[in-house]
């Protein structure tokens, strides 16, 4: 399936704990997010894009997994106006697996928390859940 002709907004948030390894955060967001520009605070990193196709990876990730529902679930519940998010679980992430989370517990370090923004966030949730 062809990515929808949109624009999109893409920004991925986490928190570093402090025993965790900054590299190993950023090695996860990059995993998969992989063509964005990171920016780390004091206790966390946020990578961004402005390019619908840096979500390939996740997506194909998802699909792969079958995660298709559950992302699409998340994606509906959190949309508000042309933004929504979803949670990834950090730990997968780090071993290139994309798993969704319904609640932020599900991921024992933290999520990785996933935002979109698009003019077309119809078409963008359709796409990310395969149904596009």
């Amino acid at each position: 399936m062809s990515r929808p002709p949109a624009s999109c907004r893409v920004d991925v948030w986490a928190e570093v704990n402090p025993s965790e390894d900054l590299q190993k955060v950023q090695r996860a967001l990059a995993n998969m997010i992989p063509r964005c520009e990171y920016t780390t605070g004091e206790s966390s990193i946020r990578a961004t894009s402005d390019d619908i196709a840096s979500l390939d990876t996740l997506r194909d990730a998802i699909i792969s997994r079958q995660s298709q529902a559950g992302l699409s679930r998340n994606l509906l519940r959190n949309l508000d106006g042309k933004t929504t998010w979803f949670y990834l679980n950090r730990q997968a992430a780090l071993v290139e697996t994309a798993a969704v989370c319904d609640e932020p517990e599900e991921s024992p370090l933290g999520p990785l928390k996933i935002t979109l923004t698009s003019d077309r966030i119809q078409d963008i949730i359709r796409w990310m859940a395969g149904m596009a």
